[in-house]
């Protein structure tokens, strides 16, 4: 017997619901969150991990990069600073996997958190140890090498700090802004596992002056390139603005009602044409500048001189370092003559800095004549001091000759330069003297 139509569409709709069981199980469930578990000492035990991170981050900020140390090491690594390379390494290393462990369990877990505070603590104070022993006078480091490890060294411990607080105030629990810090502490950390940060006196020396030798490099590419744009177009004279005026205000009236989208590109259009004509010299300036922009390169140069005069000097020193003498009294003349040096090249590359905040049009022909003597007075006092090459003791260092022709060269170019860019802006200041006058 052939079961009815009621039967049918029941049997139907028990196939339909059994179907339906026989998915379910296969449909991912969404996730939970999972709540966090809260420790009830959490907030005195955060407040007194971060009292302790900003007392040593105030300790370092109060390092002296500043005072000029007597130097007793150039190319080779004397212990105290291995020591302290190893103290930055390792220090980094825990910090770098604590603060992952730190960030995770932050979300889910303030209990085991609460536990890397010791871990995180014990990371920054060896740090800490690397730093302040480079900072020690008798180690003998340079400015250089104290400041870039000065710089690594806060840099990972200010971003343990911020990631501590942000867990202390509740604001890493939001838009995972605590895996953001985390990413920080990964980040200053690299710099230093990378090996990142020159170690050694010669290292770090070096690092400076090659970074003055590139932003050289880079501001002549920047003026280069407005120069090479030409001049900008004449200014009109005041009758014809006049007339601009008035014929503007005409078409204005005439055009009143149109259409306010073709209004809106003609102003775009205008503004980018005067924006356009800003970045360019005037045809008076061009002279100028580019003479200016010469004295830039000079400014590299004398960047290269110093490296190569430094290098002649470290070369001698190295000998004695070899065989694990202390440094004679000649070795520590050699040492104040580098110190010296670099001195002047810290002022040559900070000058140039300033000096190429003037060369932006429109160039101000009153206070650039200063600026120009100023920076060719730094450049010629270095190209001296390794001309002469006088140790306090009056004798004198032997510089190849190599080094010897190439601050000759320098010399010469520095008051080549220098007169161009006086003369270049004399004539500027006639050509618009003159202009005026037939206004």
């Amino acid at each position: 017997m052939s079961p009815s139509k009621e039967e049918q569409e029941q049997q139907q709709e028990q196939q339909q619901q059994q179907q339906k069981a026989s998915e379910a199980p296969s449909q991912k469930q969404p996730m939970k969150k999972q709540e966090l578990k809260r420790y009830e000492h959490f907030e005195r035990d955060q407040k007194i991990l971060l009292d302790a991170l900003r007392r040593l981050s105030q300790q370092l900020s109060e390092l002296d990069v500043t005072t000029v140390n007597p130097l007793t090491h150039y190319r080779q690594l004397p212990e105290p600073v291995v020591q302290a390379k190893d103290f930055l390494y390792n220090g980094a290393v825990v910090l770098h996997s604590t603060a992952t462990k730190y960030s995770l369990l932050g979300t889910v877990d303030q209990v085991e958190q609460n536990k890397l505070k010791e871990d995180l603590i014990r990371g920054c104070n060896v740090m800490a140890t690397g730093c302040v022993l480079v900072h020690e006078k008798a180690v003998g480091c340079s400015r250089a090498l104290r400041k870039h490890i000065k710089r690594a060294c806060r840099a990972v411990i200010d971003a343990v700090l911020q990631l501590v607080e942000s867990f202390y105030n509740g604001s890493a629990l939001v838009d995972h802004v605590g895996a953001q810090k985390a990413g920080i502490v990964w980040q200053a950390c690299d710099v230093i596992i990378e090996k990142k940060v020159p170690i050694g006196n010669r290292n770090a020396i070096r690092r400076d002056l090659y970074v003055y030798m590139m932003e050289c490099q880079e501001t002549m590419g920047e003026f280069n390139g407005l120069i090479e744009k030409g001049a900008a177009p004449p200014q009109p004279k005041t009758d014809d603005k006049a007339k601009a005026s008035t014929t503007s205000e005409n078409d204005k009236n005439k055009k009143e009602g149109e259409d306010d989208e073709d209004e809106d590109d003609e102003n775009d259009a205008a503004w980018d044409a005067f924006a356009e004509d800003e970045q360019l010299y005037l045809e008076q300036e061009l002279p100028v500048a580019t003479a200016c922009v010469a004295l830039v390169k000079v400014s590299r140069g004398t960047m290269n001189l110093t490296l190569q005069a430094l290098e002649a000097v470290g070369s001698v020193l190295q000998e004695f370092l070899v065989n694990e003498r202390d440094p004679t009294p000649k070795d520590r003349a050699r040492f104040e003559w580098m110190e010296r040096l670099y001195t002047l090249a810290l002022k040559v590359g900070d000058g140039m800095t300033d000096f190429g905040t003037n060369l932006y049009p429109a160039l101000d022909l009153k206070a650039l004549p200063d600026q120009v003597q100023i920076h060719s007075q730094k450049l010629s006092q270095l190209v001296h001091m390794v001309m002469e090459a006088t140790l306090t003791d009056k004798s004198k260092i032997a510089m190849p000759k190599e080094v010897i022709e190439l601050a000759m060269n320098l010399k010469q170019a520095t008051a080549a330069r220098r007169n161009e860019a006086l003369q270049a802006v004399a004539a500027a200041k006639k050509w618009e003297k003159k202009n005026n006058k037939k206004k």
